[in-house]
């Protein structure tokens, strides 16, 4: 789903998440939903609605809990990521 390049380091992993966000939104959204769902969350804004932008009572997101991690990827993302040659040491949930 990202481009390999995604792998070469942070900052690539996050041009190529915001540019996979809005060019290929419908395929994120299915093939890597957590992470679809945490750039919709960090961005406010979801392109594949009608306006656009969320607020907290419109959002169908689920809003992380302060405490949570800000760098956590569910586990099946990580493991896309990783059988897309992405890097390994992305933290993952422990169960």
């Amino acid at each position: 789903m990202l481009d390999p390049y995604a792998a070469t380091n942070y900052h690539e992993f996050w041009a190529v998440c915001i540019e996979t966000f809005f060019e290929r939104s419908n395929s994120l959204k299915k093939q890597m939903s957590g992470l679809y769902s945490a750039l919709c969350i960090l961005l406010n804004q979801d392109p594949l609605t009608a306006d656009k932008l969320l607020t907290a009572d419109t959002s169908p997101l689920p809003i992380p809990s302060a405490s949570a991690d800000p760098l956590y990827i569910p586990a099946t993302t990580a493991d896309t990521l990783r059988s897309s040659s992405a890097s390994s040491d992305l933290r993952t949930a422990s169960n």
